[in-house]
Formats: structure tokens, sequence, C-alpha cells
């Protein structure tokens, strides 16, 4: 019944960058296409249940509300999601596909390019901030510095030369601890046809000395 949209569900997360993409984005732009389509979309409640039972999709932690959004009234805290998701952030599940392995240089490259998100985000909030309110002007313009240090920081630590040592270091350990066991194993094989051939044939042994007595 909804094999269609499960396989649209496989192809956005195929085409994320993200990788780890907030469920309700990726109900979002369904949805979208379900509506050009004119197809059954199931509710976001049914779309998670969908997903976790297919072997296609692995789910992790969900995201923590965005600053103080949880604390608000019903109908202030649909108002500031609204006004997260607008510049692209969602709190809840996360979802990505089982087959993609996370890697060092595919999570350095997500942590960089989700934090460039975010000061683009805040850009953005700067440039619509509203006017003669110097409160909200000075908080914003100290949440952007801190922002951009937090920026450097991330482009320094979690750097592609930096992940792609951390991934060859890995690759390299994991190289070492394989051909150990394969060695420990022929150790054993060698000792027993050792063991084997030291044992004298029945066809090779001397005949008694009775026998030659008689």
């Amino acid at each position: 019944m909804y094999d269609h949209i499960l396989d649209e569900a496989e192809r956005i997360l195929e085409q994320d960058p993200d990788i780890i993409v907030p469920l309700k984005k990726v109900w979002v732009e369904v949805r979208q296409i379900a509506e050009d389509n004119d197809w059954l979309m199931p509710t976001l409640t049914e779309f998670s249940s969908l997903l976790m039972q297919d072997d296609r999709f692995e789910f992790l932690p969900d995201q923590e509300p965005i600053g103080m959004v949880e604390e608000l009234a019903d109908d202030e805290r649909v108002d500031e999601e609204m006004e997260v998701e607008r510049f692209g952030f969602y709190g809840g599940q996360r979802v990505k596909l089982a087959r993609v392995q996370l890697t060092p240089e595919r999570l350095g490259g997500l942590i960089r390019r989700k934090v460039d998100d975010t000061m683009d985000a805040l850009t953005k909030a700067w440039e619509e901030r509203p006017e003669g309110d110097a409160e909200t002007e000075g908080a914003l313009f100290g949440v952007l510095s801190e922002a951009k240090k937090l920026q450097r920081d991330v482009k320094e630590t979690f750097s592609e030369e930096n992940m792609k040592s951390l991934g060859e270091a890995m690759a390299g350990a994991q190289s070492k601890e394989s051909p150990k066991g394969k060695r420990r194993l022929g150790v054993k094989k060698n000792t027993r046809r050792t063991r084997a051939s030291a044992r004298p044939k029945a066809s090779n042994r001397k005949p008694s000395s009775r026998k030659k007595k008689r």
C-alpha cells in the first residue's frame, strides 16, 4: 500500500548529503511528492512506524528541542517550531539508510556542513532582525560571534586531513587484528600435522624377535 512512499523516502535519504536526516524533514519532502502524484500519504506517526519496520532504514536518538521550545505554551511552541524549521532545523527522530556506514571522513564532513548551515541560518536571522530592538540585536550578535569561533574550531579539529588520518588508522588497526587470528589457526594445524607424521606406520614396523627365532 505504501511501497512507493517508502521508495521515495529511500531515494531522498540517498541524495541527502547529511546522511543522518530528521524524520520530519523526510516526511515533509515525501508528502510534497505524494500530493503531486495524488498518493495516499501516512501521518508523521504512521510514517515513522513504516520506516521502523523496513530494514532499509535505521533510526538514531531523538534530537533535543532547540532552545527553550519545550518550555513554551502549546500554541507558542508550535509557532516557534515552525520558525526554526523555516531555517532548516528539525527536532525529533533522526533516520539514515542502514547500508550507509558512518566513516570518520563522512562524520567529519557532516559536522562541518552542519556548523556551516547553522552559520548561514544565523546570518539570515541577523539580516532579518527587527529594527529598533537593541536587546535582540545584542543577543543575536553574541550568538553569531560564538558561532563563528565554533566554526573555526570545527574546521580545524574535523578537517578532511584529520578525518582521513583517523580513518586510515582505524582501517590499519582492523587489518592487523584479522591476520593475527589466521596465523594462530595455522600454527595449530601445523602442530597437528607434525604430531601425525611422527607416528610410525604399521607397514614399516620390523618383525618381532620371536619370529626370527622360529
